[in-house]
């Protein structure tokens, strides 16, 4: 009742092929998509994909498919974070801020639409409850700079 079993691999396949070659093999190649695929399926909009200790090839497969499955699956909200010693821990903890932030304007989105109003006229989310965030324009570049060496807050 409360537990959704994982589909088998042969779907995962499916997920993954139109994002990107089945044939991938570095990191966890098509693996990886299809999981993110299946989980936006499951509703699941709100992934945040790890990438352990310098795992270059997870690294670039990981970041490499979350703007075309963001094109795909527009209402996805996917921040790669990476846990490795060169990774500041307040920059990991900007990226999941700005993922909160942009999940609770897509949630304030969802509910306007689902009621009919303006995301104006329903009540709005507490000021600062997540941090400040970024205007939704300069989210993917702030995703992908490195907060750590520019000394830019961002929460």
């Amino acid at each position: 009742r409360h537990f959704t079993p994982p589909v088998s691999i042969y779907t995962l396949v499916d997920y993954a092929k139109s994002i990107v070659s089945i044939g991938n093999q570095t990191g966890e190649g098509w693996f990886l998509t299809g999981e993110m695929i299946e989980l936006i399926h499951g509703g699941v909009n709100n992934i945040v994909c790890t990438q352990p200790f310098g795992c270059l090839p997870n690294h670039v497969v990981g970041k490499g498919v979350i703007k075309e499955l963001r094109k795909h699956y527009p209402l996805s909200n996917i921040v790669a974070i990476d846990y490795d010693p060169g990774a500041s821990e307040v920059n990991q903890l900007n990226r999941i801020k700005l993922m909160l932030s942009t999940a609770q304007k897509n949630l304030a989105k969802s509910q306007a639409d689902d009621t009919g109003l303006t995301a104006q006229e329903l009540p709005e989310l507490k000021a600062g409850q997540f941090g400040e965030a970024l205007p939704e324009d300069d989210w993917e570049d702030a995703a992908d700079a490195d907060a750590g060496t520019d000394g830019k807050k961002f929460a």
